[in-house]
């Protein structure tokens, strides 16, 4: 238990950091005066460090690394970076391809032939560009309601097999997930005959000198390790080894030290990694769609300005650790995060990086500058349902005191008026209402920051079921393709799901209706469309999760 006497000392050194860092105004001094006032007694944390030409301006950390024994986090340790992996699975597929394994154009089943032919062939390229159209393997996972079933490689590489159908044809979109990656570690392993994480040691860690890189939390034990939390109901609870190790999506764990060495070489004059210079260049050169639409999305590297400034970055998010990489080639700049408490390093991260670029904080550091004030009817004209048509995902919004409350991405946000119809959240996600302005907004629009589908939201009427018409989805659907079968009813007037297999355990998800034949749970990021066969009667639906890294999963109605 924590005493007033033990926190006492810690609360007396970050006033003694915060008054000595207000004095001396350096962008250091004012980093580790933020990342002090980020410091909660007893919680787990971060460390941050920015790289300046080349060498470290800073590196701090503030939490526990590990809640039991109370040790804290350390720049040193290693942590996990979730999503930050993908770079280094695709470094180690353009260097495989530079080796004649494959050619980033071969079709993936001439690799993996029991991939299904979807109609148009998918090459390795369009999986490291996201822009493949295959299902997001761990939403599939969580979907089939067995996570037992689907902890290696090569189980989840089978579930992906069983899809009948895409997101979308290949080549035609860009949509982030998981699933092309999962399979481009498969590749690698099956070309080269080593694991991704056997191969990207001799390729990549070892030749540019990442002693404390590694794939696999679970693979080297927990000394010299943060261990991840994430926040639950009554405190936290430790994530170490939940999240799987070798899928080529995730698993990467590293220190700040070695992450610098990965990225001052992929902007150094001369490279040591096999391929050179041209293999750098080739990881921050984006990708394009079939129609020649340039990407912000490059070999694993998302390439999209910060505030007006080149960026070259990526963030992660994975069972208690998150992380951010931030690299501005331009200022020769470089600012990364990586947290243990489950919390999005975003914020973190970006008001560090505000500091050393000479920028006036934004977000929750900004204290509302540059928003402006709305009355409670200005406001109430934009609350409503909105709907985007591609992935039928609903966006829910409310009017507060001079603010938004929107919910449907990825949480429940608060949006800041910049301008009479548009608005800013703590993540800089900025969306815009078209429509009359004396008269009830009719789209909403996401115009920087994350985008679902379309990014356009059509306002709808959300409608009102009878009890007949709701007793009618009532009943069991078979999905094929996820080998569950789901179980709708009706419960206090509202349609709820089970999945079957699960039992007793089975949690029930709860719906809201949208259309006509069409629902929604938020709180799950779920949509669901009912399906009538000829004779008018359902007999099936579709079912789209986590803003269409999966769509449409097909489910029969069993009789």
């Amino acid at each position: 238990m924590t005493t007033v006497r033990s926190v006492l000392p810690l609360v007396l050194a970050l006033a003694s950091c915060m008054t000595h860092a207000a004095a001396s105004g350096t962008p250091a001094a004012r980093a580790a005066a933020f990342l002090a006032s980020q410091e909660k007694a007893g919680e787990p944390g971060c460390a941050v460090g920015v790289l300046q030409d080349g060498q470290w301006a800073f590196k701090d950390a503030y939490g526990l690394a590990d809640m039991e024994s109370k040790a804290r986090n350390t720049p040193e340790l290693v942590f996990g970076v979730a999503s930050i992996t993908k770079q280094f699975t695709a470094a180690a597929v353009a260097i495989a391809a530079q080796q004649k394994y494959f050619s980033l154009d071969d079709d993936i089943r001439k690799y993996l032939p029991e991939m299904p032919d979807y109609g148009r062939p998918i090459t390795i390229a369009e999986l490291v560009y996201h822009t493949d159209g295959i299902r997001d393997h761990g939403r599939l996972v969580s979907l089939t309601g067995n996570p037992e079933r689907y902890e290696t490689q090569a189980a989840r590489v089978a579930l992906l097999a069983r899809q009948r159908a895409l997101n979308f044809e290949p080549g035609t979109q860009y949509l982030y997930g998981n699933g092309g990656y999962l399979l481009l570690a498969e590749i690698i392993q099956r070309t080269t005959r080593k694991s991704l994480a056997a191969y990207a040691e001799e390729n990549i860690f070892r030749p540019l000198g990442m002693t404390h890189t590694y794939f696999g939390s679970g693979t080297r034990g927990t000394a010299g390790r943060a261990l991840p939390y994430s926040r639950v109901k009554n405190g936290w609870r430790n994530t170490d080894g939940e999240a799987p190790a070798h899928l080529g999506s995730g698993g990467l764990m590293t220190t700040l030290d070695d992450y610098a060495k990965w990225a001052n070489n992929l902007f150094a004059e001369r490279s040591g990694l096999a391929g050179g210079t041209a293999l750098t260049k080739l990881l921050r050169t984006p990708g394009r769609l079939l129609d020649g639409t340039a990407l912000d999305y490059g070999f694993g590297l998302r390439l999209n300005p910060y505030r007006g400034i080149e960026q070259v970055a990526h963030s992660g998010s994975g069972e208690g650790y998150k992380a951010l990489a931030m690299m501005f080639p331009q200022r020769k700049l470089g600012v990364f995060g990586f947290c243990n408490n489950g919390v999005y390093a975003q914020e973190v991260v970006m008001a560090v990086a505000d500091i050393f670029l000479g920028l006036a904080p934004q977000g929750k550091a900004a204290g509302g500058e540059s928003t402006i004030r709305l009355t409670r009817a200005q406001l109430d004209r934009f609350a409503g349902v909105y709907r985007e048509p591609e992935l039928r995902l609903p966006m829910l919004v409310k009017a507060g005191d001079n603010k938004l409350i929107v919910d449907g991405d990825a949480k429940r946000y608060d949006f800041l008026p910049l301008a009479p119809a548009r608005f800013r959240n703590e993540e800089n996600i900025i969306i815009e209402f078209g429509g009359p302005v004396d008269a009830a907004a009719s789209t909403l629009r996401q115009v920087e920051g994350r985008k679902y589908g379309s990014g356009v939201f059509a306002r709808v009427q959300p409608v009102a079921p009878t009890s007949a018409q709701m007793a009618s989805y009532a009943g069991d659907y078979l999905s094929a393709e996820l080998s569950a079968t789901y179980r709708f009813s009706v419960q206090g007037g509202q349609l709820t799901a089970r999945i079957v297999e699960q039992g007793d355990k089975a949690k029930a998800w709860r719906f809201e209706p949208l259309l006509q034949d069409e629902f929604y749970d938020l709180d799950n990021r779920m949509v669901v469309r009912f399906k009538r066969g000829r004779d008018g009667l359902i007999n099936g639906l579709d079912l789209t999760n986590q803003f269409g890294w999966i769509k449409d999963v097909a489910f029969e109605r069993v009789k």
